[in-house]
């Protein structure tokens, strides 16, 4: 028998535009409309959000009305959406606590990093919230939350990256801490570790529109289900969003196949990405021939010019492998008094900081540009 049925969530990032069509705003707001949906629909008890339902901290009217529209759909149906804010739309006070606020309805602000006691469904459950941070903060920050019930967390957890990360909290520093269900957000991925007892889960649900073109174009939530035996169950649902098409177009039959794609999505209005070779007839004028470009949205990206450009760099400087790297910088940027040389060289220098040199060669370039001018 089920205690209570919660819907994970996070990364909503509501704004007005992306890529400069305000269509895209609507379609974030569209999604997360579909989120509630299917929370109606499963007939969840409450809705878990890890963070970043906002783009951005300072919102204008409009974008608040976005927010406010959703919590209003919230209340309508009677369910409750428990949220923290992420590291894109931190606020003091918070927008959430800007909306009419009721205690089993709505958005419902969790942001004061306390435990506290909520009831879903029926049963009682103790819900802490942990603050973003490197690993020693989060990990004390579990020593006091825990034990829980539900940890909810915007932020890095090493295991779940596929980049590289020194300051993110690992799995195994997590392990020791008492919790039943791990609540993340910030990172824009689907994807859950389940022990195989099934008495702990911690996972991301990932972001509900593409908020970047290397996302999975599969957008999802989480059904997480704790049953009367201590047991966990998810299962995952479908977010309605933007059909996106990703195209490659480097010889004619891949333009024929793109624009017979075009073709069947084009009442779909869809997101493109498009690859194209500029050595292919008419390519980009094909492709938008078989759309609305006034409701389709086509980012083009003509990727031969950049290949093109590291041939011929190659071909100039040979195997770049056999050449030291000052040798290399003086054949880019020959002027040795110039600042691009001036730069690269100091780089170059063993134990170099980045950041230090740069600063001193701003400051130096902003020093000659403002010496006063002598007249002969």
């Amino acid at each position: 028998m089920a205690l209570c049925t919660i819907l994970h969530t996070a990364d909503w990032h509501l704004r007005l535009s992306q890529y400069s069509r305000t269509a895209r705003g609507d379609d974030f707001f569209n999604a997360a409309r579909s989120v509630v949906d299917i929370a109606t629909q499963r007939r969840v008890d409450a809705i878990v959000n890890s963070g970043d339902i906002l783009n951005k901290a300072r919102l204008d009217s409009a974008e608040f009305a976005y927010l406010r529209a959703i919590h209003l759909l919230l209340v309508k149906r009677g369910i409750p959406m428990y949220t923290i804010m992420g590291n894109h739309d931190a606020s003091k006070p918070s927008w959430f606590s800007q909306v009419e606020q009721y205690d089993d309805r709505g958005i419902i602000p969790i942001d004061d990093w306390t435990k506290r006691e909520i009831t879903i469904g029926s049963t009682t459950l103790t819900l802490s919230t942990i603050p973003q941070g490197p690993s020693d903060v989060v990990v004390a920050a579990l020593a006091k939350a825990c034990p829980a019930d539900i940890i909810v967390y915007h932020g890095a957890v090493k295991d779940f990256l596929s980049f590289k990360s020194e300051n993110a909290v690992t799995l195994e520093q997590m392990a020791p801490f008492g919790f039943r269900m791990g609540l993340l957000g910030d990172i824009h991925i689907h994807s859950y570790r389940l022990e195989t007892d099934g008495t702990r889960l911690i996972g991301y649900p990932g972001s509900i529109e593409l908020c970047e073109a290397n996302e999975d174009l599969e957008k999802r939530v989480a059904i997480i289900t704790l049953e009367d035996d201590g047991k966990l169950r998810i299962e995952s649902e479908r977010i309605q969003t933007r059909r996106v098409l990703t195209l490659r177009i480097r010889t004619e039959a891949e333009l024929e196949d793109a624009v017979l794609q075009m073709r069947q999505h084009s009442d779909a209005y869809p997101l493109v990405f498009l690859n194209y070779d500029h050595t292919i007839p008419n390519a980009l004028q094909r492709i938008m021939a078989c759309v609305d470009p006034t409701k389709t949205i086509i980012r083009p990206r003509c990727a031969t010019k950049e290949v093109d450009n590291v041939r011929v760099m190659m071909e100039s400087h040979g195997d770049l492998s056999l050449k030291s790297m000052n040798d290399f910088l003086l054949e880019m940027a020959p002027n040795t008094s110039g600042f691009t040389h001036r730069l690269g060289a100091a780089l170059l220098q063993p134990g170099a900081s980045m950041k230090e040199i740069i600063i001193r060669m701003v400051e130096e370039r902003r020093a000659e540009l403002t010496q006063p001018e002598v007249f002969f």
